[in-house]
């Protein structure tokens, strides 16, 4: 999660959902401007029931073969907590379904750690976003950020940028029935929520 408490709202950082793009749409862009801990859920934030609260959920199928596909092809920078070698190796179906993937987020203090028995894997986005005033789809990003800011009263300082994606073919492309059906039982709450379809 990346937030500034100085404002009236606060951004949840829901994983490979255009985080980074909104955060430079905001005018969050500079490291000194950021929350030092990615990723952590809405619930661990002190006093968020005083702001108005926002995030983005994306088509679970789609969202986890970009978070896949980022882990693959992100830059080196001796910080990973992961094998990249063997993900790439093992592929994408055996990754979803075998591998178990922990965020840098999970260490947050105040993060629950009973509910990491769901790596991100099986994790909901709901995990990230329940109780947002406001959630967003990725699908719908400019229009709905417009709508997040008119509802919150803020300002979106820049234009929204394609930042941080990861380069792959549709993701229909990639699943298997097995993983099709592993994502429909994992992410049922916001499949069922959002409306979202395998195709």
């Amino acid at each position: 999660m990346f937030y500034r408490k100085d404002h009236n709202y606060i951004f949840v950082h829901n994983p490979k959902a255009a985080g980074r793009s909104i955060r430079t749409a905001l005018g969050y862009d500079k490291p000194q401007l950021q929350c030092p801990v990615s990723h952590v859920p809405l619930y661990a934030i002190d006093d968020h029931q005083r702001y108005f609260t926002f995030g983005f959920v994306r088509n679970p199928w789609d969202r986890l073969l970009s978070y896949y596909c980022y882990l693959c092809q992100r830059p080196d920078e001796g910080k990973d907590n992961y094998d990249r070698k063997k993900v790439i190796a093992i592929g994408f179906n055996k990754w979803l379904i075998h591998s178990r993937m922990l965020l840098f987020g999970d260490n947050h203090p105040d993060v629950h750690k009973n509910e990491l028995m769901y790596t991100f894997q099986k994790r909901s986005q709901m995990w990230w976003l329940e109780g947002c005033s406001f959630i967003g789809k990725f699908e719908n990003l400019e229009e709905d950020l417009n709508y997040a800011a008119k509802l919150g009263s803020f300002e979106i300082k820049n234009p929204l940028p394609v930042l941080n994606n990861s380069v792959h073919d549709n993701y229909e492309g990639y699943y298997d029935q097995h993983s099709i059906d592993f994502v429909k039982k994992y992410f049922k709450e916001e499949i069922d929520r959002f409306g979202y379809k395998y195709k």
